[in-house]
C-alpha cells in the first residue's frame, strides 16, 4: 500500500470509531480526521537541502505558529496529519512558502523521505486568532476545543480561513 493510501486509511478508521462513540450532533464534521479528510491537500517534502535548519522535537504546532504569523511572513501555517516511518498518522502542523505551496517545511521532525502530508493551509490572521483565544496557551486551529471547534462544527466557514494562494 502507498503511504498516502495508509494515511487516508488510518484517518478514516479513526472516523469510523469517532462516529460509533458519539452521537450524530448535526456538524458538519465528525473530528478533525474528517475535515481533513474531506478538504485536505496532498504535500510534499522539501528537498533536505531546503528545509529549516532549525528544528524542535514534538513542537510542530508551535514551531510552524511562530515562523507563519510574523509580520510579512512569506510562510503558511500547514495542519493536519503527518505519516512517518513510524507507520502512525500523526496530528501535525507544518509550513509551506508562497512560491512553493505544494511542499512541506519540516520544523520538528527528522528528516523522513518517506513521509506523507495531508493537510490545509490557513490564513495567518485566523491563526493568530484562535491562539489568542486560546489564552496563548494551545496552537492548533483545526482541535480547538477552547472555541467550541468551529471549523467541525461549521460555526467558522472553512472557505473563510483557508489560504487560497497560488505559487508566485
Amino acid at each position: 500500500m502507498k503511504p498516502m493510501d495508509a494515511l487516508r486509511e488510518q484517518l478514516a478508521a479513526m472516523v469510523e470509531v469517532r462516529t460509533g462513540l458519539t452521537k450524530a450532533h448535526g456538524f458538519p464534521y465528525r473530528c478533525a480526521e474528517d475535515l481533513v479528510l474531506r478538504h485536505g491537500a496532498e504535500y510534499t517534502l522539501a528537498p533536505p537541502r531546503c528545509q529549516p535548519r532549525f528544528r524542535y522535537a514534538r513542537a510542530c504546532f508551535d514551531s510552524a505558529y511562530r515562523l507563519s504569523t510574523r509580520s510579512r511572513s512569506p510562510w503558511i501555517y500547514v495542519e493536519g496529519f503527518a505519516l512517518s516511518n513510524v507507520g502512525l498518522a500523526v496530528h501535525h502542523a507544518w509550513v509551506t512558502h508562497r512560491r512553493s505551496p505544494d511542499l512541506v517545511y519540516e520544523l520538528a521532525w527528522d528528516d523522513d523521505p518517506d513521509a506523507v502530508y495531508l493537510g490545509i493551509a490557513f490564513v495567518a490572521g485566523f491563526v493568530r486568532e484562535t491562539f489568542a483565544a486560546s489564552k496563548s496557551t494551545q496552537y492548533s486551529v483545526i482541535d480547538a476545543y477552547w472555541q467550541g471547534f468551529p471549523l467541525l462544527t461549521g460555526v467558522q466557514p472553512l472557505d473563510e480561513v483557508r489560504w487560497k494562494g497560488i505559487a508566485a
